[in-house]
């Protein structure tokens, strides 16, 4: 409620969508990092799905633990992980972070994804149900509610 109202608000004070999309990458971050609720995942999150920018890199909970496990890393502090990132991947990042995050959502400890069973699947299958309705209502098709 209250978030939504005041984001609403600071959006329109920067001239909108249109407005923000015409700064650069990092001032970008830094003006939605004003928006009161908003912190360096979501920022980063709005900056790559929202207005397209490859150069950002969303930190998760499975992102953290694919740095910890598989890249052997230390940093606790998500925005330098973040920067760990960056880094290594460059200017298309954010593509990179979705590859690795299907991969760290989906693999087993072997790597091979796993076999998902009774509730588990039943479960990826609602959320798969809830992504495709809103897909639906993004792309501008008919609403369909769940029941």
């Amino acid at each position: 409620g209250r978030y939504v109202k005041a984001v609403a608000e600071a959006l329109v004070s920067r001239g909108g969508a249109d407005g923000l999309a015409s700064l650069p990458d990092r001032e970008l971050k830094s003006a939605l990092l004003s928006f009161e609720g908003v912190g360096p995942k979501v920022a980063d999150c709005v900056a790559l799905f929202g207005f397209h920018r490859f150069g950002s890199f969303p930190v998760d909970t499975w992102i953290y633990k694919l740095y910890k496990e598989d890249y052997g890393g230390a940093e606790t502090d998500r925005s330098k992980v973040s920067d760990f990132f960056l880094r290594k991947f460059g200017q298309n990042a954010g593509i990179f972070q979705q590859y690795l995050f299907h991969h760290k959502r989906t693999a087993g400890k072997n790597g091979m994804p796993r076999r998902l069973t009774g509730n588990r699947r039943r479960s990826m299958q609602v959320r798969r149900l809830r992504r495709a309705k809103f897909t639906a209502c993004a792309s501008g098709l008919k609403i369909i509610t769940a029941t």
